[in-house]
């Protein structure tokens, strides 16, 4: 059982088949909760192996930024982290620590406004790029016949139209 359990936890495995040696069939499947009681480790242990090993060790970051607290196995962290992409990292690896049963994800990110470019746009270094349409291009103003009058010039006028 103890083998088991170190080859669920060392590739990640939450659940193992169990097949019987003579008939060759399915007889069951062992979770990684079953298995967890060879790990058994006091929470204390297991809150200084996340805090220090896995937020300051793996992922460099502030320790005292989290609240971490552990509760029969069941890990709460709470803090915030640097970027939304980081979070679930930051779990996974805690969810893989030696007896931990599971975790309670109570992390927040910052939220970022993502601009896209679009050709023509105006530029904000710091902010990206607003999101804007370049202006249709102009069209001529059409020549006047050179009375004043309004009227389009008999050369303008689109073909077959009679003038005023």
């Amino acid at each position: 059982m103890a083998a088991a359990a170190r080859r669920m936890h060392d590739r990640r495995v939450k659940r193992l088949l169990v097949v019987d040696d003579d008939a060759g069939r399915l007889a069951g499947i062992v979770s990684r909760v079953d298995v967890l009681s060879v790990f058994d480790r006091p929470d204390d242990e297991i809150r200084d192996e996340v805090v220090k090993e896995i937020i300051a060790g793996e992922f460099v970051l502030d320790p005292n930024a989290f609240d971490v607290t552990v509760r029969s196995g069941i890990v709460t962290v709470t803090g915030q982290v640097e970027n939304r992409a980081i979070a679930p990292l930051l779990i996974a690896a805690i969810r893989h620590a030696e007896g931990v049963v599971g975790v309670r994800n109570r992390l927040s990110f910052p939220q970022t406004i993502r601009m896209q470019r679009r050709s023509g746009g105006l530029g904000y270094p710091d902010n990206g790029v607003a999101r804007c349409r370049p202006a249709p291009p102009a069209r001529p103003i059409p020549e006047l016949d050179g009375s004043g009058s309004g009227i389009l010039s008999p050369s303008l006028r689109p073909p077959g139209a009679k003038g005023p």
